[in-house]
């Protein structure tokens, strides 16, 4: 078994890792009781992201043909329910965890558990018409002519689920408001990145190539990239996931959520308008805006304080977590 190197593995290495760091972090996080819908869910698309970016890495490298079909056929392990799982994740960061159920998961998953089969066994040539491995600008690659259930159980299928994913997202980003738009689009453009691979590979763009090597795995270091700053910068794991904050959006008081870094992340209509009061806008720190407030001693997960148009008087500290403003008298 001989192997090649070239360049193009670079960020299809980098999606890889990234992703296994993801996986890895979450993991850890959910060490405990804190498997939470939206964690295990996380896990699964960045172990299916690892799992696919990690073969294709390695079928770029291999250059012989048995090997490289070998890894072919195992990376839709990892590719195959990336669309049902990106659906299950927007479903549970939605808070709309009453549709995860047990047949609904296997409903999901039972699609690219046939098409995986039909890759391995490829009865009637269903999966798989033909291969052919070829030099391009001195890299080995192999070429695979799909057949019909590559396009509907696999590309078809896995386009739709990802586009309800994408639309329910997005449907909740617009409905809770701008605070919570950032973070929406960095999951949404994660779960888009590889279909716009595919797009830009099937016209040509440089530097993607139909003639030349697949590139569309590369599309992992962006989707893992875009997941990776919405963990870390929206804490996404930690807060509620976005549907939660309806019961804040109709409070009648404002409220304001904000990071470790004591950053404001969200603020309902009633927070937008205590911050205007004090010039300050959601990303700004909290002792910016209110230095009188010090979550530094804080012991508990919520501030109150009365608000009037000029002040801000601080009732109990506690910690940094949400900061909730009610005017006097309400």
């Amino acid at each position: 078994m001989t192997w090649q190197y070239t360049s193009f593995v670079v960020p299809i290495v980098v999606g890889c890792f990234l992703s296994v760091l993801l996986a890895a972090y979450t993991l850890r996080y959910v060490r405990g009781d804190r498997w939470t819908p939206v964690a295990t869910t996380f896990l699964a698309v960045t172990t299916g992201l690892a799992l696919w970016t990690g073969l294709a890495a390695l079928k770029l490298l291999a250059t012989d043909p048995w090997v490289k079909l070998a890894l072919y056929r195992l990376l839709y392990l990892g590719v195959a329910p990336l669309g049902a799982l990106a659906l299950l994740f927007a479903l549970a960061y939605t808070d709309r965890d009453q549709w995860i159920t047990t047949p609904v998961v296997a409903g999901l998953l039972c699609v690219p558990a046939l098409y995986v089969c039909l890759v391995f066994l490829n009865p009637g040539a269903l999966a798989i018409e033909s291969t052919r491995v070829v030099e391009t600008n001195g890299i080995v690659v192999m070429r695979v002519e799909v057949g019909p259930a590559h396009w509907i159980l696999e590309s078809l299928y896995n386009a739709t689920l990802s586009l309800v994913a994408l639309g329910v997202i997005g449907y909740e980003a617009v409905r809770l408001g701008r605070s919570y738009l950032p973070q929406a689009a960095l999951i949404a453009a994660g779960i888009s990145a590889p279909f716009v691979f595919v797009v830009l590979s099937a016209v040509g763009v440089q530097p993607f190539d139909p003639d030349g090597v697949n590139l569309v795995p590369a599309s992992s270091a962006v989707t893992a990239s875009a997941l990776g700053v919405a963990v870390f910068r929206y804490r996404l794991l930690e807060l509620p996931p976005l549907a939660y904050t309806t019961a804040i959006e109709q409070s009648p008081d404002g409220v304001l959520v904000v990071d470790a870094a004591e950053r404001v992340v969200h603020a309902n209509d009633r927070g937008d308008e205590l911050l205007s009061r004090h010039d300050a806008a959601v990303g700004d720190r909290l002792d910016e805006a209110f230095p009188e407030v010090d979550l530094s001693t804080a012991d508990g997960d919520t501030v109150r304080v009365d608000a009037t148009p000029d002040t801000v008087r601080l009732d109990a500290a506690t910690g940094p977590r949400r900061f909730s403003a009610r005017e006097p008298g309400t």
